[in-house]
């Protein structure tokens, strides 16, 4: 799944941009590696936008103003 993000990030920005929301269901793996695509796209996306590197902190709070609200798991061992 993961995979598929990334190579739909482009889509996965605009999406989000417009307010969109991810629900996740599957292994915790799963869940997981979706959280870190968007980690990832996040760090590249406003890195392109800001013209500078972002760190992976900062990316990581902004994922985290999403938990929840916007981002959610069902995931099972």
């Amino acid at each position: 799944m993961q995979d598929r993000l990334y190579h739909d990030r482009e889509e996965i920005v605009e999406l989000f941009e417009a307010g969109a929301k991810l629900f996740v269901c599957g292994s915790r793996n799963v869940g997981d590696g979706a959280q870190e695509t968007l980690i990832k796209i996040a760090k590249e996306t406003k890195a392109k936008k800001e013209g500078k590197e972002v760190d992976d902190q900062k990316a990581r709070d902004w994922f985290e103003g999403l938990r929840n609200e916007r981002f959610a798991t069902d995931v099972f061992a």
